[in-house]
């Protein structure tokens, strides 16, 4: 046996510089004291093989070869060697101590090329950990320093700080660190946290987290609960800018949150701490302060650019010396605004650009809706497609685009606050053009041929004094006014020109041009005056009808050019298509038609005729109208029920009569003037047909007048109207009937070859 162990020590002592270079990184085998642990070879061991186990750090040991313990470990109950069915072997480390971390290998010293190695680490829980505590409440703003120990652990311990809160996540704060290792290879680690308290950390804990070996085996946290104070936060000075009407008296109130304990405020006047501030003080649900200072001032002017401030204090801030946390404003009295703007007037050309100014300044500032300018004291709109525009701010200048002549007149620019209303120096604008026609559109003139028509044209213009010319359109013909070109009484800028028009020839029947001249140009659009033969009167245009109740209807026209007399007009009426009835008006073409049927349908045409053309009628196109849904019997019965109306009922009857009466009169007469003609009879009807074909020559040829009393008119409209009633001139009528009342009117039906024409 000794023999044996010789020739291995001998063969240790040769091959162990050759291990030495051979060997591979060992297997980290963490192991916790007191435990037990178990390496496992991979090397096989045969009969020929000598396979050994040993430990080489920090101290070289042989333990086993070929599974035989060798000296030092025979007796040891701690280490065993085990062989394994694959015949390789596994030795077995119990009741672990200090003394057992190392590094331990296996190999066959016959093939030096197979060989495991491990690096056993008995891990060690610290037997000693622990954290200082802060004492008491901490102020927000100091500056604080916390300790966390860990003292006998192996590997050496890691510790963490980390920050909880209801205002923070979970973060990681950095310590300072020291340690020191044991003999036994143990450790002691420090871990220093220094911070500075904020108001994120009100209500906060810090962790201190206690971490052993490199797979953490054992860890263990301590924490502490930071107890607060916390200084007031800014405070606010509610619905108060600084701004003041000289004498007023105000309540001025200034809040502050969030204090720990509860602050208090005051307010000071340029440094000098006002009396009497009331304080309130609402707790919250958080544990801080909600805290109020309430002072009522009257102010006066001398006041005005003096600081007044609201300043919130408690034990943290005097604690720290960091001073009153304060919000201040300066005092400013108001005044009502004062308007910069140029004045005089201003020299303008249509159509030019101009841009008046106006500079505002007020306290308060007035809001842009109460910046405004006035045109002839009427407020300017502004806005999309308007040729005037201006900022509504201090610099308010108004910009007029494309200036018109509508646009002359006085401009002042105005602004409005809660003080009061200032108003700007009037600036003039006087704007230049070029004449115009006081009359639009063309003006119909009717001449006989071989007379004469005096003709007067005014133009407006400005400068004024224009010259006037006259001129035959299209020809390049000129004409001499009869009277001088003059300015027109009482409107310095219009001018006006009178000429005489004698029609003696066919061409002259046409447009006659009155131009206008002035320092600005010749006038755009000339004014123009058509000479006509005289004729019927032209049709009524642009006809409307509204409803006055559900029996009275107004209806109206505009009339056309009289032909050169007088004209009158007449209404035919129709109901529910049905046959017309007519009636006079002897001075405009407007009829209130009454006595109408409630929620019936009618059809009017308005005609006019004259007293040189009374045959002829030139009517307006049919004009339909609805009656609304009435209840006139019922009204009637309330009325005559009523004893109050008694008196008026019979007024109305007692009239009723002598319209009646008056009315058969009228009739009477009319009819004595009627021209009847004879029905035609079949046999004739050829002949009729001819005759009527010469009747419609014959009345072209004489102006529209036949010896039957018989009219046919071409209107505008494409009607012709025919009536076989010569219908009286106004004279008569008015001499038979109203004379020139328009309200009183007469309705007639006429019966012709048996069929009833109206008028």
């Amino acid at each position: 046996m000794l023999v044996h162990a010789s020739i291995v020590t001998c063969i240790l002592l040769f091959v162990g510089p050759v291990l030495v270079s051979t060997q591979t990184n060992p297997r980290m085998i963490p192991a916790v004291l007191g435990s037990s642990v178990t390496l496992y070879c991979t090397v096989p061991q045969t009969a020929n093989s000598f396979l050994i186990w040993e430990k080489t750090h920090p101290t070289k040991a042989t333990i086993a070869i070929n599974d035989k313990l060798q000296n030092g470990f025979q007796n040891s109950n701690k280490v065993s060697v085990h062989l394994r069915p694959d015949n390789t072997t596994s030795l077995e480390l119990t009741s672990l101590s200090l003394m057992d971390d190392g590094e331990y290998r296996c190999y066959d010293v016959i093939d030096l090329l197979k060989m495991d190695s491990f690096d056993v680490s008995i891990l060690v829980r610290p037997f000693d950990i622990g954290m200082s505590s802060l004492i008491g409440q901490i102020d927000e703003g100091t500056t604080q320093t916390i300790t966390c120990t860990a003292d006998g652990g192996k590997p050496t311990p890691s510790i963490d700080w980390y920050l909880l809160g209801p205002d923070v996540n979970r973060t990681r704060l950095p310590g300072s660190e020291d340690a020191q290792q044991y003999p036994n290879g143990t450790w002691y680690k420090r871990s220093s946290l220094t911070f500075t308290v904020t108001r994120q950390m009100y209500q906060g804990t810090l962790f201190c987290l206690v971490n052993t070996g490199p797979i953490p085996f054992y860890n263990e946290s301590f924490q502490v609960h930071l107890d607060v104070n916390l200084s007031p936060l800014m405070p606010t000075i509610h619905y108060f800018t600084g701004l003041f009407n000289n004498g007023e008296t105000s309540t001025i109130r200034c809040t502050s949150a969030g204090s720990r304990p509860a602050a208090t405020i005051d307010w000071y006047l340029d440094g000098a701490k006002l009396k009497n501030t009331i304080h309130e003080v609402l707790p919250r649900s958080d544990g801080t302060f909600f805290v109020t200072g309430i002072i009522s001032v009257t102010f006066d002017k001398s006041m005005s650019g003096r600081q007044m401030r609201c300043a919130a204090s408690n034990s943290v801030v005097r604690n720290n010396g960091v001073g009153e946390v304060n919000r201040s404003v300066t005092l400013l009295a108001t005044y009502a605004p004062e308007i910069t703007s140029e004045n005089g007037t201003r020299e303008v050309t249509e159509d030019s650009d101009v841009v008046l100014t106006c500079q505002v300044v007020a306290r308060p500032m007035p809001t842009p809706k109460n910046i405004f300018w006035r045109h002839n004291n009427n407020i300017i709109s502004t806005g999309t497609g308007s040729r005037f525009n201006y900022t509504a701010g201090r610099v308010a200048d108004l910009r007029i685009s494309s200036v018109k002549r509508e646009d002359a007149g006085d401009y002042v620019c105005q602004a409005l606050n809660t003080i009061g209303v200032g108003t700007g120096q009037n600036i003039h604008i006087d704007v230049s053009y070029r004449p115009f026609c006081t009359l639009g559109g063309v003006v119909k003139h009717a001449v006989k041929l071989g007379a004469s028509v005096t003709v007067t044209c005014t133009v407006d213009g400005n400068p004024g004094n224009s010259t006037i010319k006259w001129r035959y359109k299209g020809t390049g013909i000129t004409i001499n006014p009869t009277v001088a070109t003059h300015s027109v009484y009482g409107r310095p800028r219009e001018t006006a020109s009178t000429a005489v028009i004698s029609v003696v020839k066919e061409w002259q029947y046409t447009d006659v041009e009155c131009v206008g001249t002035n320092a600005i140009g010749v006038s755009m659009s000339p004014c123009l005056y058509r000479i006509v033969r005289p004729g019927h009167p032209e049709v009524p245009t642009n006809c409307t009808w509204s409803e006055l109740n559900d029996a009275e209807i107004r209806v109206q026209c505009n009339p056309g050019f009289d032909g050169g007399s007088d004209q009158y007009f007449v209404i035919q009426q129709s109901e529910s298509g049905g046959q017309y009835e007519i009636t006079l008006n002897d001075t405009e073409a407007m009829f209130l038609v009454s006595n109408l049927q409630a929620g019936t349908r009618y059809l009017f045409k308005i005609c006019a005729a004259s007293d040189l053309y009374p045959q002829l009628l030139s009517c307006s196109s049919e004009i339909a109208a609805q009656t609304s849904t009435g209840n006139n019997n019922q009204q009637a019965l309330a009325s005559a029920g009523s004893p109050e109306s008694a008196p008026y009922i019979a007024a109305g009857v007692m009239g009723a009569v002598v319209l009646f009466i008056l009315l058969g009169l009228i009739i009477f007469f009319i009819r004595r003037r009627r021209q009847v003609r004879k029905p035609y009879d079949h046999d004739s009807q050829l002949a009729a047909s001819a005759a009527h074909r010469m009747y419609r020559e014959q009345v072209i040829n004489n102006d529209g007048h036949d010896n039957y009393g018989v009219s046919i008119t071409s209107t505008t409209h494409g009607h012709y109207s025919t009536s076989s009633l010569s219908l009286p001139n106004r004279r008569e009528l008015n001499n038979s009937i109203y004379g020139h009342d328009p309200t009183k009117t007469i309705r007639k039906s006429v019966q012709w070859n048996n069929k009833q024409l109206l008028y």
